[in-house]
């Protein structure tokens, strides 16, 4: 009988929502890693488009370029811990584009990362990814830096860099490579 009492008066232990709570994030990570991959293994010629000033400046590059500033993308405050950790997911479905649309915004405040969205056809989510939009906000000294990097999936992608020191005009320079031929 005392095990009874004893056991009855014992309270549950509530468990915390995040012990409950699993998140599936997408692994941009991992895509952007398959895409390097992709476009190093095609046998194409990669266009490098530099606008700067309203002036575009553009060339062929090798294939070393291409890897060095497509690291731009792979960033450590996506990895997946990090990712999961620091960044709230919104979705929605839009019925014009029939896109699903995968939001994150980051919850600290000072992550350079601040936003990642992920464009998607509805089915089959990993192979039908249609472009992954970052932004980062980083400030050094007095000035600021935002950066916009673009992908579009096996195309190109864009890097757009605006710089804001006090007392100067905005600077905005912004990069393209491109491996489709068909852009």
């Amino acid at each position: 009988m005392a095990a009874l009492i004893s056991c009855k008066d014992q309270k549950p232990t509530p468990v915390a929502p995040e012990q409950t709570e699993k998140k599936s994030y997408f692994p941009v990570v991992d895509f952007l890693k398959g895409q390097i991959h992709y476009v190093d293994s095609l046998p194409t010629a990669i266009l490098k488009i530099v606008t700067e000033n309203n002036k575009p400046d553009s060339s062929y590059i090798k294939q070393g370029e291409f890897d060095k500033l497509a690291q731009d993308f792979i960033l450590p405050d996506l990895q997946q811990d990090i990712f999961e950790k620091n960044f709230k997911e919104a979705s929605f479905i839009d019925q014009t584009t029939q896109s699903a649309t995968f939001n994150y915004i980051s919850t600290d405040s000072k992550l350079s990362l601040q936003r990642v969205d992920v464009l998607a056809t509805p089915d089959e989510l990993y192979s039908k990814v249609k472009s992954i939009f970052l932004q980062l906000t980083l400030n050094k000294n007095d000035t600021i830096i935002i950066k916009k990097l673009y992908w579009q999936t096996n195309k190109h992608f864009q890097i757009a860099t605006i710089i804001q020191a006090p007392n100067l005009p905005k600077k905005i320079k912004q990069l393209q490579l491109t491996w489709d031929a068909g852009e």
